[in-house]
Order: structure tokens, then sequence, then C-alpha cells
């Protein structure tokens, strides 16, 4: 049984984990709409 501490750590890291993914994702897609705007 996780603390209420590890339980927020745990989420938060998730949820880090996240945003990072997410903006990645966005930043590639922006790329991408570029790449379709030139080519």
């Amino acid at each position: 049984h996780h603390s209420e501490l590890e339980t927020s750590i745990l989420y938060f890291r998730r949820s880090l984990n996240w945003n990072m993914t997410f903006q990645k994702n966005s930043s590639l897609r922006q790329e991408t709409s570029w790449r379709n705007f030139w080519f």
C-alpha cells in the first residue's frame, strides 16, 4: 500500500511524462504541418 506522498509523487511523475509526450507530439505535428505547407 502506497503512502499518500508516494502516490502523489507517482501521479506527479506520470502527469509530467504525459505533458512532455504531449508537447513533443504537438511540436511534431507543427513540423509536419509546416512541411505540408511547403511541399
